[in-house]
C-alpha cells in the first residue's frame, strides 16, 4: 500500500524502498490509532518557516567527504541503509569510522558559519537557539558570554560573565526564559524534550541527527505554548553529496511520515462530534479483526 519496490544500487544489488501510500493508508490507520496534530489543537501557534542555508566545503573535509561516499559505494548498500548502520554503530559490510570523520568534518566546516550567524543575533539582542549534533559546536558557542549550554544531565552550562558555570539543564532553559542568558546552544540529543525555549523565535540546526523525529522535537522546543512570534528555522548543509543526501532523505522520510501518521489525524471538530469515542474505537477493532 506504500507502492514498495526495488532499486537497483549496484551491479547486482537492489534495495526495497517505500514509495507514496495510496489515499487507503490513513483511512485504515484511522480505525486502529487516535491522533491529533500540534496545529490542529494549539491553533494560535504563530507561522513556522523552514529555510535552507548551503554552506562552502573545504578542500579536507571534501577529501574526506569523498572518501565516504566511495565506502558507501564499495560496501554495495544503499546510502540510507549505510547511514543506518552509522547511526547504530553496527558495522555490517561497511567501515563506518570514514563516514564518521567525514561527518566530524562537516562539523567543523559548518562551525564558522554558526558563529557569524552567532554574532549577527547578539549585535540585534535577538534571542536564538543553535542546535548540533557534535559537542564542539555546542561547546564552542557556550564560552560566548551571555549563552547557556544543555549537552545532557548535568553537562549544562550557563554563561553569564565571561566564565560557563555548570548548571541542570532545566535552571539554564529557565535562565534563558528569563532573559538572564541571552542565547542558547544545545545537542539535539539532549533538548529533545521536557526544555521550553519560546523566547526564541529563530533557531539554527548547524547539523541534524539520523533521525528526523529527534530533529523535529528540538525545533518543537521553540514551537511551543508560549510561542508569540513567527518562527524561523534555518537548516545549514554543507554543500557535499554526503551532506545533501542526507538531508534529502530526512525530508522524504518526514513526507512519508505526514501522507500516513498525520493524514490519519482527527480534527478537533470531527473528535466532537463523537458521542462517545471508546465505542468507536472497539467498534472499528472488531471490523479489523
Amino acid at each position: 500500500m506504500h507502492d514498495y519496490k526495488p532499486r537497483r544500487v549496484g551491479k547486482d544489488k537492489c534495495v526495497w524502498e517505500f514509495g507514496d501510500p495510496s489515499p487507503e493508508v490513513p483511512e485504515r490507520l484511522k480505525r486502529v490509532m487516535l491522533r491529533r496534530k500540534k496545529r490542529d489543537v494549539l491553533t494560535e501557534l504563530p507561522p513556522l518557516t523552514f529555510r535552507r542555508l548551503v554552506v562552502d566545503v573545504d578542500r579536507d573535509a571534501l577529501k574526506l567527504c569523498d572518501a565516504a561516499m566511495a565506502e558507501i559505494e564499495r560496501s554495495g548498500l544503499d546510502f540510507e541503509q549505510a547511514m543506518e548502520l552509522v547511526d547504530e554503530s553496527r558495522a555490517g559490510e561497511l567501515d563506518f569510522t570514514k563516514i564518521s570523520a567525514a561527518l566530524s568534518a562537516l562539523a567543523k566546516v559548518k562551525a564558522p558559519y554558526a558563529l557569524e550567524r552567532a554574532d549577527e543575533f547578539e549585535r540585534t539582542g535577538t534571542p536564538v537557539v543553535f542546535f548540533a549534533a557534535h559537542l564542539s559546536i555546542t561547546e564552542m558557542l557556550a564560552k560566548r558570554k551571555g549563552w547557556g549550554a544543555l549537552v545532557g544531565g548535568d553537562k549544562a552550562t550557563g554563561n553569564f560573565d565571561g566564565d560557563p558555570v555548570s548548571m541542570k539543564g532545566p535552571e539554564v532553559a529557565k535562565a534563558f526564559q528569563s532573559g538572564r542568558l541571552d542565547n542558547i546552544t544545545a545537542t539535539i540529543q539532549y533538548a529533545g524534550v521536557g526544555i521550553t525555549l519560546t523566547r526564541a523565535s529563530h533557531a539554527f540546526l548547524v547539523e541534524k541527527l539520523w533521525n528526523p523525529a529527534m530533529n523535529s522535537q528540538a525545533i518543537w522546543r521553540i514551537e511551543r505554548i508560549g510561542q508569540e512570534n513567527p518562527m524561523t528555522v534555518t537548516d545549514l548543509v554543507a554543500n557535499h553529496p554526503l551532506d545533501i543526501r542526507m538531508s534529502e532523505i530526512l525530508e522524504k522520510k518526514i513526507d512519508l511520515y505526514a501522507a500516513t501518521i498525520d493524514a490519519a489525524a482527527v480534527r478537533p471538530e470531527d473528535l466532537d462530534k463523537r458521542e462517545n469515542l471508546v465505542s468507536d474505537l472497539l467498534e472499528a477493532a472488531k471490523k479489523t479483526a
